[in-house]
């Protein structure tokens, strides 16, 4: 691997939690260092992926709350 993909790497411990977390994609990146930007676009569609699972999450809870109060009046 390059040392500026390892770099790159280690210096956000979100993508390098992501990286062990998907240790398979170490071998693609050993094999193609120019798969560095597959790599990037997995990682970056997997952190959209989450913000969308938590603002579903926030919107669902004041769904709820909502009902709760409803029912209450």
């Amino acid at each position: 691997m390059n040392r500026l993909i390892i770099k790159s790497i280690k210096e956000d411990p979100k993508l390098y939690e992501y990286l062990l977390n998907n240790s398979y994609l170490i071998t693609y990146l050993n094999r193609d260092p120019a798969s560095f930007k597959m790599f990037m676009k997995r990682y970056q569609a997997r952190k959209r992926e989450e913000r969308f699972q938590k603002i579903n999450h926030v919107v669902d809870g004041m769904n709820m709350l909502s009902n709760i109060i409803d029912s209450v009046k």
